[in-house]
């Protein structure tokens, strides 16, 4: 949603620019559905809204806060 927010962008003309029907976006980012991208989709969705996979799920957020959590690495 942030992603979406930040570039302005509608789920549904997010949904039509990466070839998915106009409800796809909307339904993936609905917590009652189990929609789950493929891996092509996703690939799209992250070029589509500027960003890169791993961000999309989660990853890069989830690798930034082990990073703080460890502190600087000594060198």
């Amino acid at each position: 949603r942030e992603r979406l927010d930040s570039t302005k962008k509608s789920p549904h003309a997010v949904s039509v620019a990466i070839g998915a029907n106009p409800g796809y976006v909307r339904d993936i980012l609905d917590p009652d559905k189990t929609s789950v991208p493929s891996g092509q989709r996703l690939q799209r969705l992250a070029l589509e809204l500027d960003t890169t996979t791993d961000y999309l799920i989660g990853e890069a957020q989830r690798n930034a806060l082990q990073a703080e959590q460890r502190g600087p690495v000594p060198i």
